[in-house]
């Protein structure tokens, strides 16, 4: 991070600091920042003469401090905050190694850190994804770049008054060296002298420290006098700590509360030690500093650390910080944590932006804070996550009630209020003690109700249960299951026959995802399903599928096989993930396949929620690319016909629940007849899944059905067992 004239401008930059500007002030700072920033890196450091020094990060490793360097030093040049949105098409940082390199930084905002008018670094943060950084974000950067100028402000000030003693330890203990360096102290850091002689008990003061306490210079004064000038319940510490040094025990270093003698009220940090002859004490020497202005400005920083700067709320360090007391409350205490997410928030945000989410984030924190009464608490956690703790909720009915009262407020317009647009939202709920035996236990098993809630659908209240927890640590095990099998690569497609019922011939496979075990035994879907609807691990597995489909297809046709067209199932985190159809798209050409080889299969679910258009533009890409597309698992879900008249839809997959009644006269077999009439009134092909015995088989022929597919025409099977059945075609 060295400038171009690093050689004459370091020696100003780094007044009275090198490693002592770090510790775990600075540590928790960052890691605030970097919250409130949503970045998973940022950084503080400070300008060296070869090289920029960190003295606090997070998500950074040793390696990757040389590729920032370029934007660090540009940031001190421009003596302002910069804001990179994304290093690759940046016109001076798009071919630096930051921005090409693995493990690439391609967001980047920073804001010079400027003490006394010298500046000594860079506070900045880090994202490999780009993003636009909007004014609040901007205000958030100059407000924390206050936090850590103050910070280096008080270590300067810290290391003046170590270097003031180690000076006076080093030079012997004669007076008049002492008060020479006294003096010079008093010049260099504003600080007062002060002495108390042991013998006589006699207190000497510098002019600093009489002007401190708004004393006429040379007003008589006594040890018991000077402590008068502290609160009464600070002078037994003070006094405790005076005895401690006069013992020869450590030296004397406090903080504390002054009131002068016009009565204002004061801050004030003191130092001594004991000065000895032939090993008796003396005197104390000492020297004394206002700290009040550092101190309040400290104070207003803590609280604007602990305050969402849109809502007003505490953020999610202040509800850590209001968690934590909780291990303090007297036994018998009981709190509720509430945790609130806001049903189609980012919806809103994306259709009439920013500014308008920013404002219904405040109408929602002026509702909650109308609700939470001290000592009850109200959080914003992020971007349109909330979380309120309140003491004493009352009985499980009393609980929820307070949660309706939550959504009902949400619902309502404000008095004075000129609009408000109703709001849904989730809320998951969890009891302090009888949920979690810890505070941060307490948030989890909220946000595993919240979660769960969530997965059955939206505006739901749901209050933590064991049973949760017991199907979230199965979920887990299965993500972690298939996480497992993805690193060792032992997920494999095996492939179940779709054959035509009029004339028995091979139509194609649905390639279907198994895991091959350590002891050689391969797990279904019953073992991992869950890892099926974490959007993550769902998008893995469909990346995974997909090389695995196409390389298996193109194997096929290199042998001479007859070639034939594989179902690839299609999750809404594949569908919305980026750059689905030029995956596909690339993997056909990479191995020599035609379109028509793959089939996407997709459930109905995808064309529901705010995604729609975007799902239907993808998947129309993809059928004007040639692929055909699939309707999974019809009639399961929130089917509607809707989708069979508007979507670009080739077959329709009729659901296993409604094949295994149909030899039974009545609802299901006159379901499937009218969708067999249905879809080939709409030009679409007819498969029943899950098709069990020759009568459900000859049946469907009598209907008109055009494919079946399952156990009746073969399990699913390895690429191996394929091979073998396309050799016999």
């Amino acid at each position: 991070m060295a400038s171009p004239n690093a050689a004459d401008e370091n020696p100003r930059r780094m007044p009275c600091l090198g490693e002592e500007a770090a510790g775990p002030e600075f540590d928790a700072l960052i890691r605030v920042f970097a919250e409130a920033m949503r970045c998973p890196m940022a950084m503080l450091s400070l300008a060296g003469p070869d090289r920029p020094v960190a003295r606090a990060s997070v998500g950074l490793g040793v390696g990757e401090m040389p590729r920032l360097n370029a934007l660090c030093d540009a940031t001190l040049r421009g003596h302002d905050l910069l804001a990179v949105e994304d290093a690759w098409s940046h016109p001076q940082f798009h071919d630096h190694p930051m921005a090409v390199q693995p493990g690439r930084t391609r967001f980047y905002i920073g804001i010079p850190l400027t003490v006394n008018g010298v500046e000594l670094g860079v506070l900045c943060a880090m994202d490999g994804s780009p993003r636009r950084a909007g004014a609040g974000e901007h205000e958030t950067m100059r407000r924390f770049a206050l936090v850590a100028q103050a910070l280096l402000h008080d270590r300067m000030q810290e290391v003046r008054l170590r270097d003031v003693l180690m000076e006076l330890r080093q030079h012997g203990l004669q007076l008049r060296r002492h008060n020479r360096l006294l003096h010079q102290a008093a010049r260099m850091a504003q600080l007062g002298a002060w002495e108390i002689d042991l013998q006589s008990q006699k207190v000497y003061w510098s002019e600093i420290i009489y002007r401190l306490h708004d004393l006429p210079v040379g007003t008589p004064i006594s040890l018991a006098g000077a402590l008068k000038f502290y609160p009464e319940h600070e002078r037994a510490r003070i006094q405790e700590m005076m005895d401690t040094t006069i013992k020869g025990e450590g030296p004397l270093d406090f903080e504390a509360d002054f009131v002068t003698a016009r009565g204002r009220h004061r801050r004030v940090r003191a130092l001594a030690e004991i000065e000895t002859e032939q090993g008796v004490p003396v005197r104390v020497l000492g020297i004394v500093q206002d700290v009040t202005e550092g101190w309040r400005m400290m104070g207003r920083l803590r609280k604007l650390a602990h305050t969402d700067s849109l809502t007003g709320l505490g953020n999610r360090t202040a509800l850590f910080e209001r968690l934590e007391a909780l291990r303090a409350m007297p036994e018998g205490h009981e709190a509720a944590l509430y945790v609130l997410d806001l049903d189609g928030f980012q919806d809103l945000n994306d259709r009439h932006g920013h500014q308008e989410g920013d404002q219904v984030l405040s109408g929602v924190a002026q509702r909650l804070r109308r609700l939470v009464a001290e000592p009850g608490f109200a959080a914003r956690t992020g971007s349109d996550e909330f979380a309120l703790l309140l003491p004493n909720p009352g009985t499980l009915p009393e609980i929820r009630e307070m949660a309706q009262r939550m959504v009902a407020a949400l619902q309502t317009r404000l008095p004075g209020e000129k609009s408000w647009r109703p709001l849904s939202v989730s809320i998951g709920v969890a009891r302090w003690p009888h949920d979690a035996a810890s505070p941060i236990g307490l948030l989890r098993q909220a946000d595993m109700a919240l979660s769960d809630g969530r997965r059955q659908g939206k505006a739901r209240i749901t209050l933590f249960s064991p049973s949760i927890a017991t199907q979230f640590q199965q979920r887990r095990a299965a993500i972690d299951h298939v996480q497992r099998a993805l690193a060792e690569d032992r997920l494999r497609p095996f492939y179940q026959p779709k054959l035509c019922l009029t004339s028995g011939r091979l139509m194609g496979f649905e390639a279907l995802m198994r895991v091959l075990e350590p002891d050689g035994t391969v797990s279904g879907p019953a073992q991992f399903w869950p890892a099926l609807q974490e959007p993550g691990t769902a998008e893995l597995i469909g990346m995974r599928m997909l090389a695995a489909i196409t390389r298996d297809l193109a194997n096929w046709r290199l042998d001479g096989l007859p070639p034939t067209r594989i179902g690839l199932n299609v999750t809404e985190a594949d569908v919305l993930s980026d750059g689905l159809v030029e995956r596909v798209l690339e993997r056909l050409r990479t191995c020599d396949l035609p379109p028509e080889a793959l089939e996407i299969e997709v459930t109905e679910t995808v064309f529901l929620g705010p995604q729609r258009p975007a799902v239907t533009h993808i998947l129309q890409r993809l059928h004007d690319a040639g692929l055909r597309i699939a309707l999974d698992d019809f009639g399961t879900g929130y089917a509607s016909l809707v989708h069979l008249r508007d979507f670009p839809i080739h077959s329709l997959k009729i659901d296993k629940s409604f094949i295994d009644d149909v030899e039974q006269e009545g609802g299901s077999r006159l379901i499937v007849e009218m969708l067999i009439q249905l879809a080939h009134g709409l030009g679409l092909e007819v498969v029943a899944e899950g098709v069990e015995s020759g009568a459900q088989h000859r049946l469907l022929q009598r209907l008109g059905c055009d494919v079946g597919q399952g156990h009746h025409y073969g399990m699913a099977m390895p690429a191996d067992a394929v091979r073998a059945l396309l050799a016999a075609e």
